[in-house]
């Protein structure tokens, strides 16, 4: 019983939009128990997330620039080649994002992201581009909240 209850909230905590399917269909739970389970792992992947984001661009950014100066150094480019800056290259999942930051806001990253993004992937976006505040925060646990009523409720009478 308890792997279950742990099962479910690992999951809802990654890929949100299939735990209700495993709550519901799986593992026989009830709409309510379903909610809540979801609702606390989502809560629980978007707050692990949040405050990871910072440490895991820094750690990403200092292997990335050591990788770029040893490739550098192992085809005999002179040290002022290193430092200069580079361009920055706009590739197109940077052109999307930033297309739906501009378009839909906070408001839409966080509905998306239960369900479309992914909780790691929503918060990571959600916190680089909106900051780490209690408005980001509220937005995407509501979205969380939201997501975890409808698919139960679905998933329940629909499915």
């Amino acid at each position: 019983m308890l792997n279950k209850i742990t099962y479910i909230i690992f999951l809802g905590s990654i890929k949100f939009a299939i735990s209700p399917f495993f709550s519901i269909l799986q593992c026989n739970h009830s709409i309510a128990k379903t909610i809540l389970l979801t609702s606390v792992g989502g809560t629980i992947g978007i707050l692990s997330f949040a405050f990871l984001t910072k440490p895991i661009s820094i750690a990403f950014n200092l292997i990335v620039d050591k990788t770029r100066k040893n490739l550098f150094f192992k085809k005999f480019i002179s040290q002022s080649k290193i430092m200069k800056k580079q361009k920055s290259v706009f590739s197109k999942k940077n052109r999307r994002v930033i297309r739906v930051k501009q378009k839909f806001g906070l408001l839409g990253v966080a509905t998306i992201t239960p369900i479309i993004l992914s909780i790691p992937v929503g918060t990571f976006i959600a916190v680089k581009y909106y900051s780490l505040s209690s408005k980001t925060l509220l937005f995407l646990i509501s979205a969380v909240i939201f997501w975890s009523v409808a698919l139960s409720f679905f998933v329940a009478y629909v499915y």
